[in-house]
C-alpha cells in the first residue's frame, strides 16, 4: 500500500498545478453514527467541506488505536485491515481529488443558477415588477396602484412580455428593437384579435410608458446595466393648451341632455340589458337620475354607481364622494381622496322620488341599485344611454364619462370660477380644469377690444 504521505505529495502536485492557492486538510466528525472523514479546503470566499466517507478510526486514547497509525486530529487509524467501504487515512486522501472535482462541478452549476437568477427572463421580471407596484413601497417611494390601473397595467405588461419574447433575458432587449416594436409591430387588438385599423399615437404612448416604468425598475434591481427606453420616443400627443375648447363631440349641450333624459324616462327596449324584458317606470326613472347626477354634479360613472344614501346630505345640499366602483371593485375615487360637491334642487328632488321605493333605502344601501340591491351594471347603463341619445336625435352619442365634461362646460359657460369648478370636479391640478376656460364668458374682454379699435 502506498503510504499516506506519498499520496498526499502526489495529490499536492496535482492540485497545486491547477490551483496553487488550494490547501486541503482532512477533518473527522462523529455525530453518533461513527467517525466520518471530510476534506476541508477554501473555495472562493468560503470554506468547503465535502464528506469523503466513514473512516476506520478510533480516538487516539483508545486501546484499539493502531501503533504508529496515521492520525487526523484526535483520531487515529484503528488496528486491523479496514473493511470494504470504510476509509483509512490513505484511502481518504485518494478520494480527495474526486471530491474536489465533484464540488467544483456543483459550484459551477450553482454559479450558473445564480447568474440566471441575476438575469431574469422577461416573463418573470414583469411579474416581479407588477407585484412590487401592487403593494405600497416599504420606504414610501410609491403607493400601490389602484385596482383599475393595476388591472390595465397587468394586461399591457403581459402583452409586452408575450410579443417581445417571454423566455428571453431582459438584458438582451435593445433600444432599436423596442423602437421597431412600438412603431411597426404594435397593433390594436380586441378580444385577442388584431383590428384592421391604424395604431394610434396614444396607444404607442401608453406602451412606451409601460416599458419606461418596467425598465426603470429593472435598472434599480440591477437586472440591466442601462435603460434602453431612454432612446425610445415617448409618443406623447401635443399638449392641449388651457384655452383650447373641447371638441363638440366630447360633451352634451343643455338641450341635448334634456332630450336624452326625457327619452330615458320614456324607455327604449333596444337598449335594454336583456332584450325582450320591458323595464319598469321606476327603473327608467333611475336611469335618468344616475345620468343627471353625473352631468349636474360632475360625478364619474364609478362614483355615481358606488353612491350610498349616507353620502347624500339633504340638509347641507351636498353629495359626499368617497367611493368609486371600477372593474367590479369598490375603492377610493380616481384622485385617491374624496370630495364634496353641491347638490342642486333638481337632483335633490329626483333622489327624494327615488327614495320612495320600498327597499334599499337604509344609510348603507346603494342609491342606484339593480333588481337584487347590488350595483347596477355600467355597461348595460351605457347601452341604454346610447340608445336614448340616438332616439332623441343626437347623431354621435356621448359616453358616460363625458357627462363630467358636460358639467364642466355648463358651469364654465355660466361664469363659475375655474378654481371652484376644480374643487367640485376633484381635479388635482388647475391645469386639468383649464380645458373649460374657453367656455367662460368674455364680455369684458370683447368690450376692451372694441374700445381699442373704436
Amino acid at each position: 500500500m502506498i503510504c499516506g504521505m506519498v499520496l498526499r505529495e502526489v495529490y499536492d502536485r496535482l492540485t497545486m498545478a491547477a490551483s496553487p492557492s488550494l490547501k486541503v486538510t482532512l477533518r473527522v466528525k462523529d455525530q453518533g453514527g461513527g467517525p466520518v472523514i471530510y476534506a476541508r479546503f477554501r473555495w472562493g470566499a468560503s470554506h468547503a467541506e465535502p464528506a469523503l466517507g466513514r473512516g476506520w478510526l478510533v480516538p487516539s486514547a483508545s486501546e484499539l488505536a493502531k501503533p504508529r497509525g496515521r492520525a487526523i486530529g484526535g483520531w487515529v487509524e484503528r488496528r486491523g485491515r479496514a473493511p470494504e467501504g470504510i476509509l483509512s487515512v490513505g484511502g481518504a486522501w485518494q478520494l480527495v481529488p474526486e471530491a474536489i472535482d465533484r464540488y467544483a462541478r456543483r459550484a459551477e452549476h450553482e454559479a450558473k443558477r445564480c447568474a440566471e437568477e441575476a438575469r431574469p427572463r422577461l416573463r418573470d421580471a414583469v411579474d416581479r415588477w407588477l407585484a412590487a407596484r401592487k403593494e405600497d413601497d416599504a420606504n414610501g417611494e410609491h403607493e400601490a396602484w389602484k385596482h383599475a390601473h393595476a388591472k390595465n397595467m397587468t394586461s399591457y405588461a403581459h402583452r409586452v412580455a408575450r410579443e417581445l419574447g417571454a423566455d428571453r433575458h431582459i438584458d438582451t432587449l435593445e433600444a432599436a428593437e423596442l423602437r421597431r416594436w412600438l412603431a411597426e409591430d404594435l397593433k390594436p387588438m380586441r378580444n385577442g384579435k388584431v383590428l384592421d385599423q391604424p395604431t394610434s399615437r396614444k396607444m404607442r404612448s401608453t406602451y412606451a410608458q409601460v416599458l419606461a416604468g418596467f425598465f426603470a425598475y429593472a435598472l434599480a434591481q440591477g437586472w440591466v446595466s442601462a435603460d434602453p427606453t431612454l432612446e425610445v420616443p415617448a409618443y406623447r400627443s401635443r399638449r392641449k393648451r388651457s384655452d383650447d375648447p373641447l371638441r363638440r363631440e366630447e360633451y352634451l349641450t343643455k338641450p341635448e341632455l334634456r332630450r336624452a333624459l326625457a327619452q330615458l324616462r320614456r324607455g327604449d327596449r333596444s337598449g335594454a340589458a336583456r332584450p325582450g324584458r320591458k323595464r319598469s317606470s321606476r327603473e327608467r326613472e333611475q336611469d335618468a337620475i344616475v345620468i343627471m347626477t353625473m352631468a349636474m354634479a360632475g360625478l364619474r360613472p364609478g362614483e355615481a354607481i358606488a353612491l350610498r344614501w349616507e353620502h347624500i346630505d339633504c340638509r347641507a345640499k351636498v353629495i359626499r364622494v368617497v367611493d368609486s366602483r371600477t372593474m367590479g371593485v369598490t375603492d377610493t375615487p380616481k384622485s385617491g381622496s374624496g370630495r364634496t360637491v353641491p347638490m342642486c334642487d333638481e337632483i335633490a328632488q329626483a333622489l327624494e322620488r327615488l327614495k320612495t321605493r320600498k327597499w334599499f333605502v337604509g344609510p348603507t344601501d346603494l342609491v342606484f341599485v339593480g333588481r337584487t340591491g347590488a350595483h347596477i351594471d355600467k355597461d348595460d347603463l351605457a347601452k341604454r344611454f346610447t340608445a336614448a341619445q340616438k332616439t332623441s336625435g343626437i347623431a354621435l352619442p356621448r359616453e358616460l364619462r363625458q357627462m363630467r365634461n358636460t358639467f364642466g362646460t355648463v358651469c364654465a359657460a355660466e361664469g363659475i370660477p375655474l378654481r371652484t369648478i376644480q374643487q367640485w370636479m376633484g381635479h388635482a391640478s388647475i391645469t386639468t380644469t383649464e380645458i373649460y376656460a374657453s367656455f367662460m364668458p368674455r364680455d369684458q374682454d370683447a368690450a376692451v377690444i372694441g374700445a381699442a379699435f373704436a
